[in-house]
């Protein structure tokens, strides 16, 4: 590894080193001057070939710190709430980076230099990467929500079951008196105790006969009723 090398942003020390020919970045400086309060939350959201650990020299003594590459630092970034990430990326990316790509070592350019098509594609990466971890999970919990507080479309409207007192051949027979002679002879003890009760519940026969395999609606028990219990 190559010696650490140390340059100011606006007043604050930024500790690079290169690493296989590349730039790493000390992951505690990044943090202060984005205003990013815990290092270690930010270090646990990169992937593990994003950072790692380099001892530094300190005035005390060796320390190891956590240091970051370039999609990792990308990363870092755009966590950052302050308006400050925007200037702190375009100084990175068209004053640092360049320079030691072009040189092996920082030093202030006299003039910016443009993205590189290779950072152009790591950045768009990592925004890529922080829109699937961040910005997915919340559309779709806000699609699951939306989908379990919908209300459920109300069923469509049958007609009622027309069932006709007379025929051309006299009183037209009621569909419950084509029912076996016991699901008939239960329905009756049914009325028999409604009608008792005060109580009668058409629909509830209805559901007993449907339940015991013979559909009915409740108007033609009501019918049956009107037949067998309340002629003159």
């Amino acid at each position: 590894m190559n010696a650490m090398q140390v340059f100011n942003y606006e007043g604050n020390e930024v500790r690079t080193i290169m690493k296989d020919n590349e730039p790493w970045w000390v992951l505690a400086d990044v943090c202060r001057v984005l205003d990013i309060q815990n290092n270690r939350n930010a270090a646990r959201r990169l992937d593990d070939d994003e950072k790692g650990v380099h001892l530094m020299d300190t005035l005390g003594g060796g320390q190891k710190m956590t240091i970051i590459n370039e999609s990792g630092l990308y990363k870092v970034i755009l966590r950052s709430d302050k308006p400050e990430a925007k200037k702190f990326t375009r100084w990175v990316t068209h004053e640092v980076l360049p320079t030691i790509r072009k040189t092996g070592s920082y030093s202030q350019p006299g003039a910016a230099q443009p993205f590189t098509m290779e950072q152009m594609a790591q950045f768009a990466a990592a925004v890529a990467a922080q829109v699937v971890t961040q910005i997915v999970p919340i559309i779709v919990a806000t699609v699951k929500e939306a989908t379990q507080t919908a209300q459920p479309a109300a069923p469509a409207a049958t007609a009622p079951e027309v069932i006709p007192f007379f025929t051309s051949d006299g009183p037209a027979k009621c569909k419950l008196e084509t029912f076996p002679p016991d699901i008939v002879r239960k329905v009756e003890e049914m009325l028999t105790a409604m009608e008792e009760q005060q109580n009668l519940n058409f629909s509830m026969i209805a559901r007993f006969c449907t339940i015991n395999g013979y559909t009915i609606s409740s108007p033609a028990v009501k019918t049956y009723y009107q037949r067998h219990f309340t002629a003159a």
